[in-house]
């Protein structure tokens, strides 16, 4: 199921293939340009980011907006998903990280 429980369209079927292709290292980098309210914050910023960590638990995610309020948002409901799925991700945050900028999980990963 796609976002809020939600089946994925086709757009969005086709933006989860190409970040599946880039978590498995198929393409190198994407550059995802997609109208507002395509989704593409949520499946790009937001689900994304613990999938790749779940599939690259040591490394680092830099995540940039065009404002620091933004940022931080999509920051948190990372860290919300993290916390409220350990069991499924299989790592959790560490426990000092607190912090909405930048947290490490528990399997040695990072966010920015």
């Amino acid at each position: 199921m796609g976002a809020e429980g939600r089946k994925p369209a086709a757009h969005h079927r086709y933006l989860i293939s190409h970040l599946e292709s880039l978590t498995r290292g198929r393409i190198d980098r994407l550059m995802v340009l997609m109208p507002p309210g395509s989704a593409k914050s949520t499946y790009s910023s937001i689900l994304f980011p613990p999938w790749w960590l779940t599939q690259h638990p040591t490394s680092s995610v830099i995540a940039l907006s065009h404002t620091m309020g933004l940022a931080e948002h999509f920051s948190r409901r990372v860290r919300g998903l993290i916390l409220a799925r350990p069991g499924q991700l299989g790592f959790s945050l560490e426990t000092a990280e607190r912090s909405a900028v930048e947290w490490r999980t528990s399997a040695g990963g990072s966010y920015l």
